[in-house]
């Protein structure tokens, strides 16, 4: 089992040997592989310090960071630190890791109802990601735009399929196998634009039979976002229990203040 960090603490030391490795000259920005390394070495971290950091806290990159074996502490100080010095937010993200035991060799098809208000400059979709046995090998992915099986892009991809603009309760689906040799499995929901999104009765099949665990993971968000590490800095990521699609409560994205008004100000693709 692998030892989380309890949170960012001294990373001093750490920190000096890479300076000094590059020579007095200007520090080589911290990136995900460096973070993943630390983690998997044992070295405590509670603060970035003066590090200049060059982190990839894209969709992709998140799972990376959390299949790599990155607390949600760390991923927290992470994007803390990558936004520091910048106006603009990237995107609203839940995240649960499925058992592999349950999926390996078997065809998932994830489906979930989204609502949208006045989404622009990005969409709101689901996502599921299958990692391999090497360090950021991807056998499958789908977030409701980019498309891998085998390792390869397929049909879609790059064709956005997630939810924009105004839109009542509306059934989303992807569907991807799950191969045999799978080390990690990730999925969710995620918003990537301005505006308000609220997603709702999540739904996971694996051969066609339903997966069912509300120990694990509340798919209808009634008890919160149960299972799901959320993030997003700048977006506002919780239960609401005004708007539901089935039940009394969705979990509800809403990028807000002067990131929603930079992102709406960048251009198309940003």
């Amino acid at each position: 089992m692998k030892k989380p960090w309890v949170g960012f603490v001294a990373v001093s030391i750490f920190c000096a040997g890479l300076a000094f490795s590059q020579s007095k000259a200007q520090s080589k920005p911290l990136g995900n592989d460096d973070i993943i390394e630390m983690s998997r070495a044992g070295v405590p971290a509670s603060t970035i310090q003066t590090m200049p950091v060059n982190f990839d806290l894209s969709a992709q990159g998140i799972v990376a960071l959390n299949s790599g074996g990155v607390a949600e502490s760390v991923l927290n100080q992470m994007v803390r630190m990558s936004t520091r010095s910048k106006t603009s937010a990237t995107f609203g993200v839940a995240t649960g890791t499925f058992p592999i035991a349950a999926a390996a060799g078997k065809t998932v098809r994830f489906s979930g109802w989204i609502k949208t208000q006045n989404v622009a400059s990005g969409y709101a979709g689901l996502w599921w990601r299958v990692d391999g046995q090497e360090t950021g090998q991807i056998l499958a992915f789908d977030n409701s735009e980019s498309r891998i099986i085998d390792g390869s892009p397929e049909g879609n991809h790059g064709t956005l399929r997630g939810a924009t603009g105004t839109t009542d309760w509306t059934r989303y689906e992807i569907e991807l196998p799950v191969a045999p040799q799978a080390r990690n499995i990730n999925f969710g929901v995620l918003f990537t634009g301005t505006g308000t999104a609220w997603f709702d009765a999540l739904s996971i099949e694996l051969d066609g039979v339903p997966y069912v665990n509300p120990q694990r993971f509340d798919l209808d968000f009634e008890s919160g976002p149960k299972g799901f590490f959320t993030h997003g800095e700048g977006y506002s990521i919780a239960a609401d229990n005004t708007i539901a699609y089935s039940g009394n409560q969705s979990l509800k994205m809403h990028l807000v203040g002067e990131n929603a008004e930079a992102k709406s100000r960048a251009p198309s693709g940003n």
